[in-house]
Protein backbone atom coordinates (compact mmCIF):
# COMPACT_ATOMS: atom_id res chain seq x y z
CA UNK A 1 0.00 0.00 0.00
CA UNK A 2 1.34 3.53 -1.11
CA UNK A 3 1.61 5.97 1.92
CA UNK A 4 0.41 9.38 0.94
CA UNK A 5 1.91 12.05 2.75
CA UNK A 6 0.40 15.28 3.92
CA UNK A 7 1.11 18.36 1.71
CA UNK A 8 2.82 20.39 4.22
CA UNK A 9 6.05 21.88 2.22
CA UNK A 10 4.97 25.20 0.83
CA UNK A 11 7.01 25.58 -2.79
CA UNK A 12 7.17 28.32 -4.82
CA UNK A 13 6.63 27.74 -8.60
CA UNK A 14 8.93 29.70 -11.19
CA UNK A 15 7.51 29.83 -14.82
CA UNK A 16 9.83 31.82 -17.34
CA UNK A 17 7.90 32.96 -20.12
CA UNK A 18 8.41 35.76 -23.11
CA UNK A 19 6.03 36.85 -25.35
CA UNK A 20 3.48 33.78 -25.27
CA UNK A 21 0.74 35.40 -23.57
CA UNK A 22 -1.86 32.72 -24.72
CA UNK A 23 0.19 29.56 -23.77
CA UNK A 24 1.15 31.15 -20.37
CA UNK A 25 -2.99 31.50 -19.85
CA UNK A 26 -3.68 28.11 -20.29
CA UNK A 27 -0.91 27.43 -17.90
CA UNK A 28 -2.59 29.42 -15.52
CA UNK A 29 -5.72 27.99 -16.29
CA UNK A 30 -4.29 24.71 -14.61
CA UNK A 31 -2.54 25.86 -11.67
CA UNK A 32 -5.98 27.71 -10.48
CA UNK A 33 -7.24 23.94 -10.01
CA UNK A 34 -4.60 22.28 -8.03
CA UNK A 35 -5.00 19.88 -5.54
CA UNK A 36 -2.46 21.83 -3.26
CA UNK A 37 -4.03 24.29 -1.03
CA UNK A 38 -3.35 27.75 -2.15
CA UNK A 39 -1.79 29.04 0.89
CA UNK A 40 1.19 26.21 0.47
CA UNK A 41 2.46 27.88 -2.98
CA UNK A 42 3.55 30.95 -4.75
CA UNK A 43 3.44 31.45 -8.90
CA UNK A 44 6.98 33.81 -10.19
CA UNK A 45 6.37 34.61 -13.58
CA UNK A 46 9.74 35.24 -14.41
CA UNK A 47 9.52 37.68 -17.78
CA UNK A 48 11.56 39.79 -19.46
CA UNK A 49 9.37 42.94 -20.02
CA UNK A 50 6.97 40.88 -22.62
CA UNK A 51 5.17 43.63 -24.74
CA UNK A 52 2.05 41.04 -25.97
CA UNK A 53 -0.76 40.44 -23.27
CA UNK A 54 1.56 39.61 -20.71
CA UNK A 55 0.41 41.13 -18.15
CA UNK A 56 -2.77 41.50 -18.21
CA UNK A 57 -3.19 37.58 -18.31
CA UNK A 58 -1.26 37.49 -15.07
CA UNK A 59 -3.45 40.49 -13.56
CA UNK A 60 -6.50 38.69 -14.77
CA UNK A 61 -5.80 35.41 -13.08
CA UNK A 62 -4.66 37.53 -10.21
CA UNK A 63 -8.49 38.79 -9.77
CA UNK A 64 -9.93 35.93 -10.01
CA UNK A 65 -7.93 33.80 -7.75
CA UNK A 66 -7.09 36.37 -4.93
CA UNK A 67 -6.06 33.94 -2.81
CA UNK A 68 -3.35 32.73 -5.04
CA UNK A 69 0.06 34.05 -4.59
CA UNK A 70 1.39 35.69 -8.21
CA UNK A 71 4.13 38.04 -8.74
CA UNK A 72 5.16 39.46 -12.64
CA UNK A 73 9.28 39.52 -12.08
CA UNK A 74 11.49 40.87 -15.12
CA UNK A 75 14.76 40.45 -15.73
CA UNK A 76 17.43 39.49 -19.05
CA UNK A 77 15.78 37.36 -21.99
CA UNK A 78 18.63 34.75 -20.75
CA UNK A 79 16.47 31.41 -19.79
CA UNK A 80 19.32 31.03 -17.18
CA UNK A 81 18.52 34.26 -15.82
CA UNK A 82 14.28 33.47 -15.59
CA UNK A 83 15.54 30.26 -13.78
CA UNK A 84 17.68 32.28 -11.06
CA UNK A 85 15.43 35.24 -10.32
CA UNK A 86 12.49 32.64 -9.38
CA UNK A 87 15.43 31.19 -6.99
CA UNK A 88 16.36 35.08 -5.87
CA UNK A 89 12.64 35.80 -5.20
CA UNK A 90 11.36 32.31 -3.70
CA UNK A 91 10.06 32.81 -0.34
CA UNK A 92 9.57 29.49 0.27
CA UNK A 93 11.68 25.99 0.83
CA UNK A 94 10.92 24.13 -2.48
CA UNK A 95 11.46 25.53 -5.71
CA UNK A 96 10.47 24.05 -8.81
CA UNK A 97 10.83 25.49 -12.43
CA UNK A 98 8.35 25.15 -14.89
CA UNK A 99 7.83 26.19 -18.55
CA UNK A 100 5.15 28.47 -19.97
CA UNK A 101 4.37 25.71 -22.85
CA UNK A 102 4.33 22.96 -19.57
CA UNK A 103 0.78 22.43 -18.83
CA UNK A 104 0.93 21.36 -14.89
CA UNK A 105 -1.81 18.23 -13.92
CA UNK A 106 -3.73 19.04 -11.16
CA UNK A 107 -1.72 17.11 -8.57
CA UNK A 108 1.62 18.45 -10.16
CA UNK A 109 2.50 20.47 -7.12
CA UNK A 110 0.56 18.59 -4.73
CA UNK A 111 3.20 15.46 -5.83
CA UNK A 112 6.34 17.84 -5.57
CA UNK A 113 4.96 19.15 -2.09
CA UNK A 114 4.53 15.87 -0.71
CA UNK A 115 7.82 13.97 -2.32
CA UNK A 116 9.49 17.14 0.02
CA UNK A 117 7.33 16.29 2.59
CA UNK A 118 8.73 12.87 3.20
CA UNK A 119 12.15 13.62 3.05
CA UNK A 120 13.04 13.53 6.81
CA UNK A 121 16.42 14.61 5.78
CA UNK A 122 16.14 18.31 4.85
CA UNK A 123 20.10 18.33 4.00
CA UNK A 124 19.90 15.42 1.50
CA UNK A 125 21.10 16.07 -1.61
CA UNK A 126 18.26 15.52 -4.26
CA UNK A 127 16.96 16.93 -7.09
CA UNK A 128 13.16 15.71 -8.49
CA UNK A 129 12.28 15.79 -12.02
CA UNK A 130 8.85 15.08 -12.80
CA UNK A 131 7.52 13.40 -16.69
CA UNK A 132 6.98 15.55 -19.81
CA UNK A 133 3.70 13.85 -22.17
CA UNK A 134 2.62 15.64 -25.29
CA UNK A 135 -1.47 15.75 -25.78
CA UNK A 136 -2.67 12.07 -26.62
CA UNK A 137 -4.40 13.04 -29.39
CA UNK A 138 -1.55 14.75 -31.47
CA UNK A 139 0.30 11.79 -30.56
CA UNK A 140 -2.37 9.84 -31.79
CA UNK A 141 -1.81 11.50 -34.83
CA UNK A 142 1.40 12.42 -35.44
CA UNK A 143 4.60 10.38 -35.86
CA UNK A 144 6.78 13.77 -34.37
CA UNK A 145 5.19 14.46 -31.16
CA UNK A 146 4.73 10.67 -31.01
CA UNK A 147 8.43 10.32 -31.09
CA UNK A 148 8.72 13.32 -29.18
CA UNK A 149 6.40 11.86 -26.31
CA UNK A 150 8.90 9.04 -25.97
CA UNK A 151 11.78 10.90 -24.82
CA UNK A 152 10.84 12.18 -20.91
CA UNK A 153 8.19 9.42 -19.89
CA UNK A 154 8.51 7.39 -16.90
CA UNK A 155 6.46 4.42 -17.79
CA UNK A 156 8.81 2.05 -18.55
CA UNK A 157 9.60 0.29 -15.48
CA UNK A 158 12.59 -1.62 -16.21
CA UNK A 159 14.23 2.61 -16.28
CA UNK A 160 16.50 3.38 -13.28
CA UNK A 161 14.55 5.82 -10.73
CA UNK A 162 17.40 7.93 -11.30
CA UNK A 163 18.41 9.93 -14.08
CA UNK A 164 22.28 10.64 -15.48
CA UNK A 165 23.39 14.63 -15.75
CA UNK A 166 22.41 14.48 -19.67
CA UNK A 167 19.04 13.66 -18.65
CA UNK A 168 17.90 16.17 -16.40
CA UNK A 169 14.44 17.46 -17.37
CA UNK A 170 14.91 20.98 -15.75
CA UNK A 171 11.29 21.76 -17.25
CA UNK A 172 9.86 20.01 -14.96
CA UNK A 173 12.65 20.39 -11.23
CA UNK A 174 12.14 20.65 -8.12
CA UNK A 175 14.50 21.14 -5.48
CA UNK A 176 15.39 22.27 -1.51
CA UNK A 177 16.19 25.95 -2.46
CA UNK A 178 18.88 26.39 0.99
CA UNK A 179 20.43 23.16 -0.39
CA UNK A 180 21.23 24.09 -3.73
CA UNK A 181 22.12 27.79 -2.99
CA UNK A 182 24.84 26.35 -0.47
CA UNK A 183 25.94 23.89 -3.29
CA UNK A 184 25.80 24.51 -7.32
CA UNK A 185 24.08 28.28 -6.31
CA UNK A 186 22.42 29.28 -10.19
CA UNK A 187 21.60 27.86 -13.47
CA UNK A 188 25.08 29.25 -15.39
CA UNK A 189 23.91 32.62 -16.72
CA UNK A 190 26.60 32.75 -19.54
CA UNK A 191 24.69 30.29 -21.75
CA UNK A 192 23.06 33.04 -24.03
CA UNK A 193 22.07 30.98 -26.87
CA UNK A 194 19.48 27.42 -27.16
CA UNK A 195 20.81 24.58 -24.71
CA UNK A 196 22.82 22.93 -22.70
CA UNK A 197 22.62 25.11 -19.84
CA UNK A 198 20.19 22.16 -18.42
CA UNK A 199 23.26 19.47 -18.71
CA UNK A 200 25.89 21.64 -17.20
CA UNK A 201 23.45 22.18 -14.12
CA UNK A 202 22.58 18.40 -13.86
CA UNK A 203 26.58 18.00 -14.11
CA UNK A 204 27.36 20.07 -11.30
CA UNK A 205 24.29 19.06 -9.25
CA UNK A 206 25.85 15.01 -9.81
CA UNK A 207 29.58 16.71 -8.84
CA UNK A 208 27.91 17.82 -5.88
CA UNK A 209 26.84 14.88 -4.75
CA UNK A 210 23.29 15.09 -6.01
CA UNK A 211 20.92 12.20 -6.75
CA UNK A 212 18.42 13.45 -9.78
CA UNK A 213 15.59 11.18 -9.67
CA UNK A 214 12.30 10.96 -11.36
CA UNK A 215 8.95 11.91 -9.99
CA UNK A 216 5.36 10.97 -11.18
CA UNK A 217 4.70 15.22 -11.30
CA UNK A 218 3.38 15.08 -15.00
CA UNK A 219 2.92 18.50 -17.20
CA UNK A 220 1.76 18.51 -20.76
CA UNK A 221 3.77 20.07 -23.38
CA UNK A 222 1.50 22.04 -25.29
CA UNK A 223 3.93 23.23 -28.48
CA UNK A 224 1.44 23.27 -31.30
CA UNK A 225 3.73 24.76 -34.02
CA UNK A 226 6.28 21.61 -33.62
CA UNK A 227 7.80 19.87 -36.38
CA UNK A 228 10.56 17.76 -37.14
CA UNK A 229 12.81 20.98 -39.19
CA UNK A 230 11.65 23.08 -35.71
CA UNK A 231 13.07 20.45 -33.35
CA UNK A 232 16.35 20.28 -35.91
CA UNK A 233 16.94 23.56 -35.48
CA UNK A 234 16.95 23.92 -31.97
CA UNK A 235 19.54 21.00 -31.82
CA UNK A 236 21.45 22.58 -34.54
CA UNK A 237 21.86 25.62 -32.31
CA UNK A 238 21.99 23.62 -29.51
CA UNK A 239 25.68 22.13 -31.11
CA UNK A 240 26.55 25.39 -32.39
CA UNK A 241 25.43 27.55 -29.59
CA UNK A 242 24.90 25.92 -26.46
CA UNK A 243 27.98 23.32 -27.00
CA UNK A 244 29.97 26.50 -27.84
CA UNK A 245 29.67 27.90 -24.20
CA UNK A 246 29.62 24.44 -22.84
CA UNK A 247 33.18 23.73 -24.22
CA UNK A 248 34.43 26.83 -23.07
CA UNK A 249 33.20 27.07 -19.08
CA UNK A 250 32.79 23.45 -18.25
CA UNK A 251 35.08 21.30 -21.20
CA UNK A 252 35.10 18.14 -18.50
CA UNK A 253 31.21 18.37 -18.53
CA UNK A 254 31.18 18.10 -22.69
CA UNK A 255 33.35 15.46 -22.18
CA UNK A 256 31.14 13.35 -19.82
CA UNK A 257 28.30 13.66 -22.17
CA UNK A 258 26.82 10.34 -23.86
CA UNK A 259 29.22 9.11 -26.29
CA UNK A 260 27.10 8.84 -28.93
CA UNK A 261 27.60 12.71 -29.66
CA UNK A 262 31.27 12.61 -29.44
CA UNK A 263 30.98 10.48 -32.43
CA UNK A 264 28.89 13.03 -34.42
CA UNK A 265 31.36 16.04 -33.40
CA UNK A 266 33.72 17.06 -35.71
CA UNK A 267 35.87 19.04 -33.78
CA UNK A 268 36.79 16.66 -31.32
CA UNK A 269 39.80 14.28 -31.80
CA UNK A 270 40.02 10.88 -30.41
CA UNK A 271 43.13 9.25 -29.94
CA UNK A 272 42.11 5.26 -30.32
CA UNK A 273 42.45 3.88 -33.90
CA UNK A 274 39.02 2.61 -34.12
CA UNK A 275 37.07 5.21 -32.88
CA UNK A 276 39.12 7.49 -35.58
CA UNK A 277 37.68 4.77 -38.60
CA UNK A 278 34.13 4.51 -36.89
CA UNK A 279 33.70 8.66 -37.00
CA UNK A 280 34.93 9.01 -40.72
CA UNK A 281 32.66 6.34 -41.55
CA UNK A 282 29.98 8.28 -39.56
CA UNK A 283 30.71 11.67 -41.01
CA UNK A 284 30.75 10.74 -44.54
CA UNK A 285 26.84 9.61 -44.06
CA UNK A 286 26.28 12.69 -42.12
CA UNK A 287 27.63 15.14 -45.15
CA UNK A 288 25.42 13.42 -47.27
CA UNK A 289 22.79 16.38 -46.96
CA UNK A 290 20.78 15.96 -49.72
CA UNK A 291 19.87 12.22 -48.30
CA UNK A 292 19.12 14.10 -44.92
CA UNK A 293 16.70 16.77 -46.68
CA UNK A 294 14.84 13.30 -48.90
CA UNK A 295 14.58 11.36 -45.27
CA UNK A 296 13.50 15.06 -43.36
CA UNK A 297 11.45 15.16 -46.13
CA UNK A 298 9.44 12.04 -46.05
CA UNK A 299 9.09 12.64 -41.98
CA UNK A 300 6.74 15.55 -42.89
CA UNK A 301 4.92 13.90 -45.90
CA UNK A 302 4.08 10.31 -43.65
CA UNK A 303 3.66 12.12 -40.17
CA UNK A 304 0.29 11.36 -39.91
CA UNK A 305 1.02 7.50 -40.98
CA UNK A 306 1.60 5.59 -37.70
CA UNK A 307 2.50 2.19 -39.96
CA UNK A 308 5.70 4.56 -41.17
CA UNK A 309 6.37 5.61 -37.43
CA UNK A 310 10.51 4.90 -37.27
CA UNK A 311 12.34 6.50 -34.03
CA UNK A 312 15.71 6.05 -35.77
CA UNK A 313 15.33 8.31 -38.55
CA UNK A 314 14.35 10.66 -36.00
CA UNK A 315 17.67 10.67 -34.64
CA UNK A 316 19.09 9.79 -37.89
CA UNK A 317 18.67 13.70 -39.12
CA UNK A 318 18.64 14.72 -35.43
CA UNK A 319 22.33 13.44 -35.52
CA UNK A 320 22.60 15.39 -39.15
CA UNK A 321 21.47 18.89 -37.75
CA UNK A 322 24.00 18.00 -34.21
CA UNK A 323 26.98 17.74 -36.34
CA UNK A 324 26.28 20.93 -38.81
CA UNK A 325 26.23 22.81 -35.72
CA UNK A 326 29.28 21.51 -34.45
CA UNK A 327 30.54 22.67 -38.42
CA UNK A 328 29.24 25.93 -37.96
CA UNK A 329 30.49 27.10 -34.03
CA UNK A 330 33.85 28.55 -36.00
CA UNK A 331 31.16 30.72 -38.37
CA UNK A 332 28.56 31.84 -36.58
CA UNK A 333 26.03 33.86 -38.33
CA UNK A 334 23.78 34.58 -36.35
CA UNK A 335 24.00 36.33 -32.26
CA UNK A 336 24.22 33.78 -29.55
CA UNK A 337 21.32 35.78 -27.78
CA UNK A 338 18.68 34.92 -30.56
CA UNK A 339 15.46 34.83 -29.06
CA UNK A 340 14.16 31.66 -28.61
CA UNK A 341 10.63 32.95 -26.92
CA UNK A 342 9.15 34.27 -30.18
Amino acid sequence: MQIKFPSTVPVTLGIATYNRDTLLKRVLNALQNQTLDSNLFEILICDSHSSDNTEQVICDFAKKNPFISISHLHTLNILACKRNIAIRSSRYPVVIFLDDDCIPDPDFLEVYSNAFSANTDPNEKIVLCGEVVFPRDWVKTSNYYRFRDSLHRYTNKSDRNNLDFNRIVVMNMGFLKNNFLETVQFVDERFKGYGCEDIELGWRLISNGYIIKKLPARVTHFEPSGDINGYCKKIFHTARDGSSTLLQINPQCYADIDSKYKLIDPTLDFNPIHVKILRRIVFLILRQGELFNFITAFLRKTDNLRIFYCPFLFKLVLAHSFYQGALARSNKSLSLSSNWYE
